[in-house]
C-alpha cells in the first residue's frame, strides 16, 4: 500500500515562484515547469528500473548473477558456415 500523498504547502510554492515576473519566466527554457518536469521525469523513471530490476540504483544485488544492470548474451554467427559463438554484451 502507498502513502498518501500531500499537496505542497503555500509556502514551498512561493518559494518556488519567487522571482518570477511574467509568464514566459516560467515557460521558457530555463523555466521553473521545464526543471519540474525534467525532475518528475527522473525520478520516475529511475522508479520504474527500481521496480523492474527490483532493487535501487547503487543498492547491493541479492541474486546468484550480482550484475543485473548490465549482462552479456550469446548469439550466433550471421553465415551459416561459421561454427563458433560469439558472447556479445547488452547495450
Amino acid at each position: 500500500m502507498t502513502a498518501a500523498k500531500k499537496a505542497p504547502s503555500p509556502d514551498l510554492i512561493d518559494q518556488l515562484l519567487a522571482g518570477y515576473q511574467k509568464p514566459e519566466d516560467l515557460i521558457d527554457e530555463l523555466g521553473l515547469l521545464k526543471q519540474l518536469t525534467k525532475v518528475v521525469v527522473e525520478r520516475a523513471l529511475q522508479a520504474e528500473m527500481a521496480a523492474h530490476l527490483r532493487h535501487d540504483k547503487h543498492e547491493p544485488v541479492a541474486n546468484a548473477v550480482g550484475n543485473t544492470r548490465n549482462g552479456n548474451r550469446r548469439t550466433e554467427p550471421d553465415s551459416p558456415g561459421k561454427p563458433s559463438s560469439q558472447v556479445t554484451p547488452y547495450t
